[in-house]
């Protein structure tokens, strides 16, 4: 998080009916869900505040809302994912691989013809003209999309080879959330999934991938009992918010499609070498806006974890949040948590965090929302707050040259403006308390 140097640098406050949040206006903001604590925590409120229409909406009509998670077994040995990079070589390598099984397909048609025709048999002229025509537009889409794809002579054979020992190679280093992506790919794939849709009568899904790190085990991470670590590495899982159009009871949707969802998502998992088994891979409860169990209460949460994840306590069952994995690799410096750290960085960029089911099931839709804003966008938005307090430059630096500023916005949520005067005062800070209007405050909004 950096600030714009063009812009003046302002803490703001909004105090809301689901709770108070604190915003800094005038900084560039990364949107990044997953490493940036200032542009996780605005998202997440962000996040919270949707689901928390659509299951208004839900209720409203007379339907009802359910928590489904779906999770695959895990060990400490276990990478947790591809980097972006490998995740696009991995994609190109294997469209490659699509392409070249269709090439086969219809050279080997091609080939059967031409021996019928040698024997004097009947061959279709349909097939082959529609053959000649798939070819044409093939071979048109792979030149535009891959030039360096090479589709025949011996370069091509070379470049088979070479390509398919490379996609090998990435296949063999995917982790957990490669797989988890893969799962749950096939959890909403297949011949069953329209109709038990249909079937359940369901308004639609909201899904949002979560994961903790329980490291390695004490004994190997040289630390004493209970320092922390559950030795069960590293924990991705997904929450799916289920919604109909009727209110049914938990049996009924764990027999019209919750169990059909967990029974594909298990089927994948074991191809994949992990596993999801039937009493711990799958968990399903009604939910209602206020209960604890639900996308808009792990969006509430989340935001205040983030913003005050310089604290060590809270950490969840299982392991530590990314945020408390940072804060703590921050101020142990510990080896391990360090290239935690690393590897959590590398694995997450560019994955999504929050997905929503389209067309005529869209839960946007359905409740209203509008077109979504991208992470980025939502982190770019100015906080409309109430209350607003300046940053002079020094202060502004010195916040972010000290990575001060979630600890100042969790005091400002938690305790309100007057808390957050004391702690800039205790830290020998200034403040304006008349900071320049909100048009002037910056151009990239609030983090």
């Amino acid at each position: 998080m950096q600030r714009d140097p063009e812009a003046g640098t302002v803490l703001a406050i909004s105090n809301r009916a689901e709770g108070r949040r604190a915003g800094v206006e005038g900084m560039v903001t990364c949107g990044s869900v997953w490493c940036c604590p200032v542009c996780a925590a605005k998202v997440a409120a962000k996040r919270a505040d949707e689901l928390a229409s659509v299951l208004d909406a839900v209720h409203a009509s007379g339907g009802s809302a359910f928590m489904l998670t779906l999770t695959i077994s895990h060990h400490a040995g276990d990478r947790l994912g591809l980097s972006r990079d490998e995740r696009e070589r991995r994609g190109q390598l294997d469209q490659r691989r699509k392409w070249r099984n269709r090439l086969d397909k219809i050279d080997q048609r091609r080939m059967s013809r031409e021996l019928a025709e040698e024997k004097g048999w009947d061959v279709d002229e349909h097939q082959a003209e529609a053959d000649d025509i798939a070819e044409t537009s093939l071979r048109r889409d792979i030149a535009t999309s891959d030039p360096q794809f090479i589709a025949v002579g011996p370069q091509a054979r070379e470049q088979r080879d070479s390509d398919t020992h490379e996609l090998e190679e990435l296949n063999a280093r995917r982790g957990c959330w490669d797989a988890v992506t893969d799962c749950w790919q096939a959890t909403t794939g297949g011949r069953d999934w329209g109709p038990d849709q249909d079937d359940a009568g369901l308004l639609g899904w909201a899904k949002v991938t979560e994961v903790t790190d329980g490291g390695t085990p004490a004994s190997l991470a040289g630390q004493p009992a209970g320092h922390g670590y559950s030795g069960n590495g590293w924990h991705v899982h997904v929450h799916v918010l289920l919604c109909f159009e009727r209110d049914v009871s938990e049996e009924y949707v764990a027999a019209k499609i919750a169990g059909g969802m967990h029974a594909r998502w298990a089927r994948k998992a074991r191809a994949l070498g992990f596993d999801s088994s039937d009493e711990h891979g799958w968990d399903l409860r009604k939910t209602y806006r206020g209960a604890g169990d639900n996308l808009h209460s792990y969006f509430v949460k989340q935001a205040h974890e983030i913003t005050g994840g310089h604290r060590k306590e809270g950490r969840r069952r299982g392991g530590r949040t990314p945020m408390q994995l940072l804060a703590e690799a921050v101020d142990t410096y510990r080896v391990e948590d360090v290239a935690r750290w690393w590897e959590w960085e590398t694995a997450s960029e560019a994955r999504g965090q929050l997905t929503w089911s389209t067309g005529r099931r869209s839960l946007r839709g359905f409740a209203q929302l509008g077109v979504e804003k991208d992470d980025q966008e939502v982190a770019d938005e100015t906080l409309d707050g109430e209350e607003r307090l300046g940053l002079p430059d020094d202060t502004a630096r010195w916040l972010g040259a000290n990575d001060q500023y979630p600890t100042l916005l969790d005091v400002a949520e938690t305790s309100g403006l007057a808390a957050a005067r004391r702690w800039l005062a205790a830290h020998d800070l200034d403040w304006d308390d008349d900071p320049p209007p909100r048009s002037a405050a910056g151009r990239d909004g609030t983090t």
